[in-house]
């Protein structure tokens, strides 16, 4: 299975990629938004080459003052 892991420099896509070493019968493709921008169309590129089977969406998420 191919599988696009998003936002693979965040906590959860580090975690992610940790796991890649545990199931190698999988192709992974890690990236964040300053490699590939999933809703720009240069991403419709992306897609159709790889023919990518599961994407493992890990947007960023800001904490606010009350988080901490």
């Amino acid at each position: 299975m191919k599988i696009l892991i998003t936002g693979c420099n965040g906590q959860l896509g580090n975690e992610m990629q940790l796991l890649e070493k545990e199931n190698p019968q999988h192709t992974y493709f890690n990236t964040d938004v300053a490699e590939l921008d999933i809703t720009s169309k240069e991403a419709n590129k992306f897609w159709g080459v790889w023919f990518i089977d599961r994407v493992i969406f890990e947007p960023h998420m800001e904490t606010t003052e009350a988080d901490n």
